[in-house]
């Protein structure tokens, strides 16, 4: 099966270089009280011109499976992970569902802009 560049960009997802000022971070974890569990956060990030900007938040629930923070942070991590591929996903779905209305509703070449003069 041919893919095109189109469907390439959500098989690879090395960032491009300039791609996006929004970046992904780890914000902090909050334990239960009494309990080895805890609740893992992270953040989206605009960084623009020298300023910071939180754009979202996601907290996830982690038990303590006896394997130490360590093993806490990469579950969390996986978590994330699982949130951001059906998100990518669900936006792959719905951009070539518009290009295709697009590309149905305005075929190149059909419109032509109006001329100006005389």
């Amino acid at each position: 099966m041919r893919h095109s560049n189109e469907d390439l960009d959500v098989e690879n997802l090395t960032p491009l270089d300039g791609l996006s000022d929004i970046h992904l971070e780890f914000d902090g974890m909050r334990a239960h009280s009494g309990s080895p569990n805890g609740d893992f956060t992270f953040r989206f990030v605009q960084r623009r011109d020298g300023q910071e900007k939180i754009i979202a938040t996601m907290t996830f629930p982690i038990r303590d499976n006896h394997d130490g923070h360590p093993g806490m942070m990469a579950r969390a991590y996986e978590q994330m992970i699982g949130v951001l591929r059906q998100g990518l996903f669900t936006a792959a779905k719905m951009r070539n569902y518009y290009r295709h209305e697009s590309a149905n509703r305005y075929p190149r070449g059909m419109f032509r802009p109006p001329t100006s003069g005389g």
